[in-house]
């Protein structure tokens, strides 16, 4: 990415951060974040979803956004990369998950999700949930940048 086309998102994210202060609904605020990022990363699809705070498990996907080309259901996907981050406490991506040698070579190998990013959802130390960005093959590659912004 140039210095040109990371200009521009640190602009799109210094007006999304404009955006949210203006809201009071957390649904809101969690559609906007999506759309926003589904734009912003050419992703398609992104999901939120949180942790029972008491034992920090998956208890539910609160929300949803995805290309209208993007109809799998990815749970089992979404759950594994989930517990990869919260049992390393650290942001994920990987741009091609069927090579991804922090997995079992054989459990994402028939998905058409090439190129993930997963991270943590803070609120102070404390581990609420998690935001995912999900790129089918042919579309979009994560790369370190991406997670870095």
């Amino acid at each position: 990415m140039n210095y040109y086309e990371q200009n521009l998102k640190l602009e799109s994210i210094i007006g999304l951060v404009q955006i949210l202060s203006q809201q009071s609904s957390f649904e809101e605020i969690l559609r906007i974040i999506s759309i926003k990022a589904i734009q912003l990363f050419e992703t398609d699809s992104v999901q939120v979803m949180m942790l029972n705070p008491q034992t920090e498990h998956t208890i539910k996907t609160i929300y949803l956004e995805q290309k209208d080309d993007f109809l799998q259901d990815y749970h089992l996907l979404n759950v594994n990369i989930a517990g990869w981050v919260h049992k390393h406490r650290e942001s994920f991506f990987s741009s091609d998950l069927s090579k991804d040698e922090r997995f079992s070579p054989d459990l994402f190998k028939d998905i058409e999700v090439q190129s993930a990013i997963c991270v943590i959802l803070n609120i102070g130390n404390r581990a609420i949930g998690t935001l995912h960005l999900l790129s089918k093959r042919e579309n979009k590659i994560f790369t370190q940048e991406d997670l870095d912004l």
